[in-house]
């Protein structure tokens, strides 16, 4: 089944394959399936239509997600702004590149670290750093 372009298998538990959805882990997908009312063992191929349409709405719309958002992320995110709801897909995406723009344009050494294409997060470089050299380039020219 596919939900806003990602394909769910039809056997999989709800909150499980909800984490399928870049930006949904397992305490956003437990708390959605709250929210909606559905049981915790529920699968995807046991939705109905009604259902789905309501998962979609939830996900994709700012307006109905904003006040979940609020009381799903505490001050820890507050660099949300409250009206964008749950970031998901390109949202997300959009973030991310955004933040590293950011540190880059400012010139901290999180921004300088990414325009090397060295690991951020203090991670050694003698020996283990081609994952980063990988990610970074994404991220870079995305």
């Amino acid at each position: 089944m596919h939900i806003l372009g990602v394909n769910l298998p039809e056997q999989k538990i709800l909150k499980v394959a909800l984490t399928a959805f870049p930006g949904i882990g397992h305490t956003t997908a437990r708390r959605l399936c709250a929210r909606l009312s559905f049981h915790s063992t529920v699968t995807v191929g046991e939705l109905t239509p009604v259902q789905v349409n309501a998962l979609s709405a939830l996900l994709s719309s700012p307006q109905t997600a904003s006040s979940f958002h609020s009381r799903l992320h505490q001050p820890r995110n507050s660099h949300l702004h409250p009206s964008t709801g749950i970031p998901i897909l390109q949202d997300l995406r959009r973030l991310v590149r955004n933040n590293i723009a950011r540190h880059r344009m400012i010139g901290t050494y999180r921004g300088r670290r990414h325009a090397m294409r060295l690991p951020v997060r203090g991670q050694r470089t003698t020996t283990n750093h081609r994952t980063a050299r990988k990610l970074n380039q994404v991220e870079r020219y995305a």
